[in-house]
């Protein structure tokens, strides 16, 4: 072995069988060896963590004793300065060198000839044939020169030996196809054909005779159908079932004869049956297998520009958070535990550019078409109507709000057939990939996924096999209420924040392939169609993003109706020449702060309008005119009013018509004048009773002003009044001198 005193690097003339062993006992040994005299180890634990090492990299595990030997001299070597990754200290000693070749002139032209090899260390059949009858030539160029022929020859075997490693393995082997080549070339009379491989030219042809179709094909079906693709299980089986499934003598002969002890089977019957045995795997695991076993097709997107096709799809990201309510507590389960989910993620990509242009964040394990439904019409409004719906199947094309029922007593808007007709009148269509590999957006979930890792609740792509144990020990133990779940874990809110993030990321990162180094954002804009941009959901086509549709009276209360625990109630002026007639509402819970209106019988949306919804507000917002409370009474107010608008104005319109008419009643003087005075003291007295309510109510403003309790003071007098403004003049003469001091 190389002394501690040479050079650090193990010399170029070691053989690399000696260097291979070298980085054996290197991989064996370094971590026992970084470890010596560590307190939490003893001498025992590493001689037993070397032995299960060098099981590892050897054939076989190596002896304690042994260990302890080569453990000794490669401290020895180290010479204390502990740097035992060096490769040389686990060399062998006397490691066998290759021999360093001496010129050989006679040659000259064979070496010359090996340069023009396209691979000089593997030539083909027909660079060696030609190389062999060229050595050929030399070797009788050295015998018409003098040289003995048994030397001529052995100096040329020594040259092959150590020059041409590609010849043979061996050097007998080497000697006895030197021999053998050249015998047929002086037989066939100096023909090149004679030196070329007979294996090369053999191949393809069968030698031996073919097996039988009908057994080989039992094989097949039996390894493929049964026995999950295993060979040697199918022929087993069908040995110990032969006379259940009555098997012929000569198929029992046949299995006998080419199936060994333990997992053998006979190479040639191997090779002949177990490529079809893997062809016809993927039709009996189903459709998936068979989708991933189907060659794929290349797509071109050069003609493609923005927004003329969208596809969307759901991901469950590998990353676990915890719901929270309103407050930002935890929400807790039927047990009291928090609860953690991975929730769903809707993403909707533009396919030209890859961006992600809308996508949402759901905390239920299932997501609903109404989502679904709410991201097309956000896509719509910020990106406009694209060319093309590309979803998967499932709820993605049989639901009713894309396509699923809705909640009671509310129809999916008027009908599927109306909706996807409405769809297609603007130019939309739909498309529903057959197979996963179809949709482009599979691949933005995956680089998604990829900017995840090492988020907190990072559980892995698959989580029964590569969850971190970190996350392991983490999730059991909040689940156990030991930790709460926000020291591990983010929460809901916070994790769609992150989310937000990383979809900024995503759509900001340069991409390769059809991006060509630029990033989603800059794509989608580079490609817009500015000659022929998309169109908006705007006013033109506002029902198709109403989710629901429903038939009302409108009563008193205008439209009024709950989903769930949410309560909706909807009134204003645009309301109000409906009033106790049947509508129908149109509701997109995406906006509920307004609802569509029509009549029934409206196909075209002549009588479209659209009425506000009516906020609950404070009780006591009246007392703090100022407030914003207030602001939202008033406006409250304002809403109702309008809403009693057209029966008023109808109302007003309609009583000078239809004003009930009297004869003139004829009375003499006395009566006359009696009457009159009458009235006139109803009108004084009015009057005086009017004064006296303006009088107890200036009071009362007065004692609101002091502090005092305004509904005490019911009667109106004047030494009252006097005392009240004697006492206000005295808090602004107080309130003027306190101002005046410096």
């Amino acid at each position: 072995m190389i002394p501690p005193d040479t050079i650090n690097l193990i010399p170029a003339d070691v053989v690399g069988t000696s260097r291979e062993r070298a980085e054996r006992w290197k991989r064996t040994l370094l971590p026992v060896l970084e470890r010596l005299g560590s307190p939490l180890l003893s001498a025992s634990e590493c001689e037993r963590i070397a032995v299960e090492n060098s099981a590892l990299h050897f054939s076989a595990a190596k002896c304690a004793r042994h260990i302890r030997r080569i453990i000794k001299e490669v401290i020895r070597r180290d010479a204390g300065l502990k740097q035992f990754d060096r490769l040389h200290l686990y060399l062998e000693k006397n490691p066998p060198q290759i021999a360093k070749l001496a010129p050989a002139p006679d040659f000259a032209d064979l070496m010359e000839a090996t340069q023009g090899f396209t691979n000089p260390a593997d030539p083909s059949t027909a660079e060696e044939a030609n190389f062999l009858r060229k050595a050929w030539h030399s070797l009788q160029r050295l015998t018409l020169r003098g040289a003995p022929p048994k030397r001529a020859k052995a100096e040329m075997l020594e040259f092959l030996w150590q020059r041409m490693p590609w010849l043979s393995s061996s050097r007998r082997g080497l000697a006895d196809k030197i021999a053998r080549k050249f015998h047929h070339y002086e037989v066939g009379h100096g023909e090149a054909v004679q030196l070329l491989d007979g294996r090369a030219a053999r191949g393809g042809e069968r030698r031996r005779e073919a097996f039988n179709a009908d057994q080989t094909e039992h094989i097949i079906w039996h390894a493929a159908r049964n026995c999950g693709g295993r060979v040697a299980q199918a022929m087993e089986d069908l040995l110990a079932r032969a006379d259940e499934l009555a098997l012929s003598g000569d198929f029992v002969e046949f299995l006998l004869t080419h199936r060994g002890t333990g997992s053998y089977v006979n190479r040639r019957l191997l090779d002949a049956v177990l490529p079809e045995v893997e062809m016809l795997a993927p039709y009996f695991l189903g459709k998936k297998a068979l989708d991933d076993a189907t060659a794929p097709l290349r797509r071109v997107y050069d003609k493609l520009p923005s927004m003329a096709s969208v596809c969307a799809d759901d991901f469950t990201m590998p990353v676990y958070c915890w719901l929270n309510d309103e407050a930002g507590q935890p929400i807790l389960d039927a047990r009291g535990r928090p609860v953690l989910t991975r929730g769903q993620v809707l993403l909707f990509q533009d396919v030209r550019s890859r961006k992600i242009i809308e996508w949402v964040l759901i905390p239920e394990r299932n997501y609903t078409s109404l989502q679904i439904r709410t991201c097309m019409n956000r896509v719509c409004r910020q990106n406009g109507i694209p060319g093309v719906w590309y979803f998967e199947n499932g709820i993605w094309k049989n639901s009713r709000a894309v396509k699923q029922t809705a909640p009671a007593h509310w129809s999916i808007a008027r009908s599927v057939e109306e909706t996807e007709f409405g769809w297609e009148r603007l130019g939309v269509r739909f498309i529903h990939a057959r197979r996963a590999r179809s949709k482009p957006i599979e691949k933005i979930g995956d680089q998604m996924q990829r900017l995840m890792e090492g988020e907190p609740g990072y559980c892995g792509r698959d989580e029964r096999r590569d969850c971190p144990e970190e996350t392991k020990r983490a999730k059991l133990a909040v689940e156990a209420g030991r930790e709460r779940p926000s020291v591990h874990f983010r929460s809901f809110d916070e994790w769609e924040t992150r989310l937000g993030q990383i979809v900024q990321r995503y759509n900001s990162k340069a991409q390769g392939g059809r991006l060509q180094g630029a990033t989603p954002d800059e794509a989608f804009e580079t490609y817009w169609p500015h000659n022929d941009p998309p169109t908006p959901l705007d006013a033109g086509c506002w029902h198709l993003g109403a989710h629901l549709v429903r038939k009302f009276t409108v009563g008193n209360g205008g439209i009024t109706f709950k989903i769930g625990k949410a309560h909706f109630s909807y009134f204003d002026e645009n309301l109000s020449p409906f009033r106790n007639r049947e509508v129908l509402a149109w509701f997109d819970p995406e906006q509920p702060e307004s609802i569509a209106v029509t009549e029934p019988n409206d196909r075209l949306g002549k009588t479209a309008c659209f009425v506000s919804r009516h906020n609950p507000v404070e009780f006591d917002a009246t007392l703090r005119p100022d407030s914003p409370e207030a602001a939202d009474y008033r406006r409250e107010l304002k809403k109702q009013h309008g809403f009693n608008a057209y029966p008023k104005a109808r109302y007003n319109s309609l009583k000078p018509k239809f004003q009930p008419t009297f004869r003139t009643v004829v009375v003499d003087r006395e009566t006359a004048a009696m009457a009159e005075a009458l009235q006139r003291g109803s009108d004084d007295k009015i009057a005086v009773m009017k004064e006296e309510d303006f009088a107890v109510r200036r009071i009362q403003d007065k004692a609101r002003r002091l502090g005092q309790m305004p509904t005490e003071l019911r009667d109106y007098s004047p030494e009252t009044e006097a005392a009240l403004d004697r006492r206000l003049k005295a808090r602004r003469d107080a309130g003027k001198e306190i101002e005046e001091e410096p």
